[in-house]
């Protein structure tokens, strides 16, 4: 990922409660993979 998003904080900040942590380091991984998955529909396929 190329920027840090908001959920990044709440993911990882040991003062929250365990089920917050882990619902926000899920939504932290579903942005980098729709992300990844819209950068990958725009690059060019080579076939060689």
């Amino acid at each position: 990922m190329k920027r840090i998003p908001a959920f990044w904080s709440v993911a990882y900040d040991s003062r929250r409660p365990v089920p917050v942590r882990l619902l926000a380091r899920a939504v932290v991984h579903m942005i980098s993979f729709f992300t990844r998955l819209a950068v990958s529909d725009h690059r060019p396929f080579v076939s060689l």
